[in-house]
């Protein structure tokens, strides 16, 4: 049996130096890297500081050029309030001298204007009732005239109307017995076409139906293939519009957040300062127009009531001279129409009476021709009907056979198109739905892999930062090697 070979092990350092070699680059690296965390701390503080030093001097910059502005703006309303209160204290005391000279050119117009009106209105009424008097005169002689001449009128007109009504009720008697036979004659032969006219037309109905139904089922077939392959094409328009329409939507809202915020902030800080001061002017120029107005307005209105009394005693000077001519011409003209009435009846009365006579003898005339022409119309009616009943029958009872064979042809059609469009559906239905799993399961599988993008996205970002970390940490520890070496 042969000798087992047996190992030594021999010690050496070789092994704790390398260990300890070790050691010592772990805890100088742990150092750098704890140095350089220090550092781009710092770093990340000072910068920080720097920007809002950098802010705050902006802001100070801002603040000062607001202050000036609003000083500025606020000696600009100051000397602008005082230049309008000045103006319309000039205006209102210019006002008022106008005012209470306007008032005194008018009460002595008007006293002037009062007086030659009362003149004027007692002449006027003078003249007024000179000229109802005569009016009345003239009035009466020619209602007498008329009365006359419409009565001589009513007279003649009977006699006419009596004649012309016996004319024309041997006329229309005539006239209606021929349109009977006419109509007669008439309907017969409307019957006979218009039962043609139903035969034909049952026929061309029923082919048209039997076309159509071939037709409307060719029509659902083709349909129902084109909306099955138009659904497919949308799901897959709206699943990349979707996946597009997310990502930009995310990246406008934002860096739009952001901007807004900033915007806002300056806004509302500027506006504050603005409509204190411009509030302080407004009330200040405010005030003093009030005052100014309230003074304007106590002047005119004791100007106003001077020139209101003057022309009140003017006017009620006016309205009794007016009142006594008014009553003057108002009784004169009482009397002429008073007379002019009583021979407006007499003539009246007259012509009623004449009137009454001869509507009499034309009613009785009316009767006598009107029973003659219903008799007539009656028989000739009677006539008409009977013919009309005979062809309506015959017309009915062809048209009645016509529809009971369309309705049988139509039921049939109908069912034939109803098959189709169920088969048809129901193709259309099921692609659907299997259309619809399909976009539910790509749906699912865009979200899955967007979800997977983003999470490889963020894992790479991660590296990046951490392949930074660690080579601003190696390049530290390489620098303070080459100082420490140096």
């Amino acid at each position: 049996m042969a000798d087992t070979p047996v190992t030594i092990q021999i010690p050496t350092q070789s092994l704790k130096t390398q260990t300890s070699l070790s050691e010592l680059a772990q805890s100088q690296k742990e150092f750098n890297m704890k140095l350089g965390a220090k550092l781009d701390r710092q770093n990340e503080e000072f910068f920080a500081g720097q920007d809002i030093r950098r802010f705050e001097a902006q802001a100070a910059e801002q603040r000062l050029t607001a202050q000036k502005i609003g000083q500025q703006e606020r000696q600009t309303l100051a000397a602008s309030g005082v230049q309008e209160r000045l103006n319309i204290a000039a205006t209102g005391q210019q006002a008022r001298t106008t005012a209470q000279t306007v008032g005194q050119q008018e009460r002595q117009t008007q006293k002037q204007l009062l007086a030659g009106q009362a003149l004027q209105i007692g002449l006027t009424g003078k003249q007024e009732r000179l000229t109802t008097r005569v009016a009345g005169e003239e009035q009466r002689l020619g209602i007498a005239a008329t009365g006359k001449q419409e009565r001589l009128g009513t007279r003649v007109a009977g006699e006419e109307q009596r004649l012309g009504i016996a004319a024309t009720g041997k006329q229309e008697r005539l006239g209606t017995r021929v349109a009977g036979e006419e109509q007669r004659l008439g309907i017969r032969a409307s019957g006979q076409q218009e039962r043609l006219t139903t035969r034909v037309a049952g026929e061309e109905q029923r082919l048209g139906i039997a076309a159509t139904g071939r037709q409307e089922r060719l029509g659902t077939r083709v349909a129902g293939e084109e909306q099955r392959l138009g659904i497919a094409a949308t799901g897959r328009q709206e699943r990349l519009g979707t996946r597009v329409a997310g990502e930009e939507q995310r990246l406008g809202i934002r860096a739009s957040g952001k901007e807004t915020r900033e915007t806002q902030k300056q806004l509302l800080a500027g506006q504050a300062r603005q409509i204190g001061l411009t509030g302080e002017e407004t009330r200040k120029t405010q005030k003093q127009l009030l005052a100014g107005q309230a003074r304007q307005i106590g002047l005119t209105g004791k100007q106003e009531r001077l020139t209101t009394r003057v022309a009140g005693e003017e006017q009620r000077l006016g309205i009794a001279a007016t009142g006594q001519q008014e009553r003057l011409g108002t009784r004169v003209a009482g009397q002429e129409q008073r007379l002019g009435i009583e021979t407006s009846g007499q003539q009246q009365r007259l012509g009623t009476r004449v009137a009454g006579q001869e509507q009499r003898l034309g009613i009785e005339t009316s009767g006598q021709q009107e029973r003659l022409g219903t008799r007539v119309a009656g028989e000739e009616q009677r006539l008409g009907i009977r013919a009309s009943g005979q062809e309506t029958r015959e017309t009915q009872k062809q048209l009645l056979a016509g529809q009971e064979s369309q309705i049988g042809l139509t039921g049939e059609e109908t069912r034939k198109t109803t098959r189709v469009a169920g088969q048809e559906a129901r193709e259309t239905q099921g692609q659907l739905l299997t259309s619809q799993e399909r976009q539910i399961g790509l749906t699912g599988e865009e979200t899955r892999a967007t979800v997977g993008k983003t999470a490889r996205e963020q894992r790479t970002t991660d590296l990046q930062q951490e392949m930074f970390r660690r080579y601003k940490e190696e390049r530290d520890y390489n620098q303070s090697r080459q100082a420490y070496r140096s």
